[in-house]
């Protein structure tokens, strides 16, 4: 995004942060890894999953689908992280 020099950094603090938090939720059994693509689309209507960060397109099949109420949020973010709150990605929505 800045320019051809630009450089893909994933072991900043907070990107080892989440990763941790990521493992460690699996490991409680509270994050589940659904798959690449639209593989995991399904574990939230379904009900297997509490939240889902996710396309917009998917919002009709929630609707279809799901047999609970639902809602859409901002992506989270932990305190502390500079310069957050942002607002969330065009297409990607958070579910719950």
């Amino acid at each position: 995004m800045k320019g051809m020099d630009a450089e893909l950094k994933i072991n900043s603090p907070l990107h080892v942060k989440h990763l941790q938090t990521l493992m460690d939720m699996h490991k409680e059994g509270t994050f589940k890894y659904g798959g690449r693509d639209g593989a995991a689309d399904a574990l939230f209507p379904s009900g297997e999953c509490a939240i889902f960060h996710g396309s917009s397109g998917l919002r009709a099949r929630v609707v279809k689908e799901a047999k609970f109420n639902w809602g859409v949020a901002m992506l989270p973010y932990y305190k502390g992280t500079p310069n957050a709150p942002k607002n969330g990605i065009i297409g990607a929505p958070v579910f719950g």
